[in-house]
C-alpha cells in the first residue's frame, strides 16, 4: 500500500498529495549506501553508488573514508564542520571531477571538510582533472568547505572555467593551498572567481596558478603564513603569464617569516604577490594590505608586462626590504605601464628596472597636492611630489628616496636657501635654490644612475 504525505497546504494553491516513499528518494544520503561514518572502514563504494545515482547526495554528521569522482550537475552537501572526509591509504585524491574523457559541469560541493588524518601522501582534496583546454571543467561551485593537511589542498590541471569558490578555508600543513596548471598553450584558465577564501600556513604556495589565464578575480582573500618552510624565492601567491588578473580587498601576512632579506637579489628573498612567466597583462592590486615579506609585490615577466594598477593600498615590508620590485621586460611598440599610485601606503623600496630598448613598463603616478615642511625629513618620491619649504636657516635635504626616472620634485622656497646634494644631480654639483624661488626638478638616467635633471 503506498502511503500519501499531506500535500503542501499554508495557502498555496495546486498543492497535491505525493507518496511518502517518492518524497524521500529526491535527494539520497551516503548512509543509505553502506557509508561508514565512524572512518574505520573505506566507504569509497558507498559514495560512488550514491553519486550513480545523479541525485543530490547529503553526508551527515561523521567520519568517512573516501576517495571517489563525481559527474556534471552533481550536488555534494554536508553538515559543515561535522562532515569530515578523509583519504583511504593509498589515495591520490578525496574528490575528483575528471573531464579527460567527459566533460564535466556544474557541480556544487559545499558544507563538509575535507582532513588527512591518516596522513596519505601525495593527496589532493579537491581535484579538477584534465589535459587541455579541451577537457572541459567549468561552472563549479564550492562554497564553505575547509581542507586541512593534504599535499595540495585543490589542484586543477588541463582547464576551469567560470568556477566560483566561496569561504572555503584551507589550512594546516598544506603543502600548496590551491595547484593549478592547466593548459600553457591555449588559455584555460579563465573567469574564475575566489570571495572570502582563507589560505593559511601552506609550507610552500598559498596559491600557485601556471599556465595562459585570463580575467581571474580575488576578493577579501586571506593569504597568510604561507612558505613556512621559509624558502627563499618561494611567493605566497605565484602568477604566471596572466592577463587581466585581479585581486581587491585581499591581504598578505608573514609569509616565509624567517627568510633573511637579500638586498642584492630581490628573488632570494621571501614573496607576497610574484606575477612572473612570459607575460604579465594588466594586473590589478588594490584596497589591499600586504605585510611581512623582504618583497611584497615582485613583477618579473620575460617577455613583457604591460599596464595595470596597484592602488590604495598598505605596505609594510620587512627591513630593508621592497614594497614592489618590477624588472618585467617591455614590448617596444606598446606604450601602456603599470601605474603604481601615489596614494598606497609605502613603507619599502620601490624598484622600476629599464629594458634593453630603455623603456620602464612600469611608473609612479605621483601625488599632487602641495605639502610644507618646514623642516630636513626624508622626501620620498612616491608620495611627494609638489613641497612648499619654510626653514629658519639654510638646510640641505640630505634623504631623498625612490628616484624612479619620471619621477618630478616641485620646490618652492619661502624664507632660508636649500639645497639638494650634488649626489642627487646629474650635474655633479649641489643645487642651491634660493629664498623666495622655485625649481621643477626631474628624475632621469639608467638603472642606478636615477638622478635629477633640472627642468623649470
Amino acid at each position: 500500500m503506498t502511503t500519501l504525505i499531506p500535500k503542501y497546504d499554508e495557502g498555496a494553491a495546486g498543492a497535491v498529495n505525493r507518496p511518502f516513499n517518492e518524497k524521500l528518494q529526491e535527494y539520497v544520503s551516503v548512509l543509505d549506501f553502506g557509508a561508514d561514518p565512524t572512518g574505520a572502514t573505506n566507504s569509497s563504494t558507498a559514495f560512488t553508488n550514491a553519486v550513480a545515482t545523479g541525485k543530490a547526495v547529503y553526508i551527515p554528521k561523521g567520519t568517512y573514508q573516501c576517495s571517489f569522482d563525481i559527474s556534471s550537475y552533481q550536488i555534494l552537501y554536508g553538515d559543515g564542520l561535522s562532515t569530515i572526509l578523509i583519504p583511504p591509504t593509498g589515495a591520490t585524491y578525496v574528490i575528483r571531477m575528471d573531464a579527460t574523457t567527459v566533460a564535466k559541469q556544474w557541480c556544487q560541493i559545499s558544507n563538509l571538510s575535507i582532513a588527512n588524518t591518516n596522513s596519505v601522501a601525495s593527496c589532493v582534496g579537491i581535484l579538477f582533472k584534465g589535459t587541455d583546454v579541451n577537457t572541459i571543467n567549468d561552472n563549479h561551485v564550492i562554497r564553505n568547505v575547509v581542507i586541512s593537511n593534504l599535499d595540495r589542498a585543490l589542484e586543477a590541471t588541463g582547464r576551469l572555467i567560470g568556477c566560483s569558490f566561496y569561504n572555503v578555508t584551507v589550512s594546516g600543513g598544506v603543502r600548496i593551498g590551491f595547484n593549478i596548471s592547466t593548459d600553457t598553450v591555449n588559455p584555460a584558465c579563465i573567469l574564475n572567481s575566489w570571495y572570502m577564501c582563507l589560505f593559511l600556513g601552506s609550507t610552500q604556495q598559498a596559491l600557485k596558478m601556471v599556465g595562459l589565464n585570463i580575467t581571474n578575480s580575488f576578493y577579501s582573500c586571506n593569504f597568510q603564513g604561507a612558505n613556512s618552510s621559509n624558502v627563499a624565492g618561494v611567493a605566497a601567491t605565484e602568477i604566471r603569464d596572466s592577463e587581466m588578473i585581479k585581486f581587491t580587498d585581499c591581504y598578505w601576512e608573514s609569509n616565509g617569516l624567517s627568510v633573511t632579506v637579500d638586498t642584492t637579489n630581490y628573488l632570494n628573498n621571501s614573496i607576497g604577490l610574484w606575477f612572473t612567466g612570459s607575460y604579465c597583462f594588466e594586473p590589478k592590486v588594490e584596497n589591499s594590505y600586504i605585510v611581512g615579506s623582504g618583497v611584497l609585490i615582485a613583477m618579473d615577466a620575460s617577455i613583457g608586462g604591460i599596464g595595470g594598477y596597484i592602488g590604495n593600498n598598505t605596505f609594510i615590508p620587512k627591513t630593508n626590504g621592497w614594497d614592489i620590485y618590477n624588472t618585467s621586460a617591455t614590448n617596444a611598440n606598446t606604450s601602456a605601464a603599470v601605474t603604481i599610485d601615489g596614494n598606497n601606503i609605502f613603507n619599502g623600496k620601490t624598484t622600476i628596472v629599464q629594458d634593453g630598448n630603455g623603456q620602464y613598463n612600469a611608473y609612479i603616478r605621483q601625488i599632487n597636492t602641495c605639502r610644507y615642511i618646514d623642516s630636513n625629513q626624508t622626501i620620498d618620491l612616491r608620495t611627494m611630489s609638489k613641497l612648499e619649504i619654510n626653514v629658519a636657516s639654510p638646510t640641505t635635504i640630505s634623504t631623498i628616496t625612490n628616484l624612479i626616472p619620471g619621477c618630478e620634485l616641485w620646490i618652492n622656497v619661502t624664507n632660508a636657501s636649500v639645497t639638494i646634494p650634488a649626489a642627487y644631480m646629474v650635474s655633479g654639483s649641489d643645487l642651491v635654490i634660493a629664498s623666495s624661488s622655485a625649481k621643477i626638478l626631474m628624475v632621469s638616467g639608467p638603472p642606478g644612475f636615477n638622478k635629477f635633471v633640472i627642468m623649470v
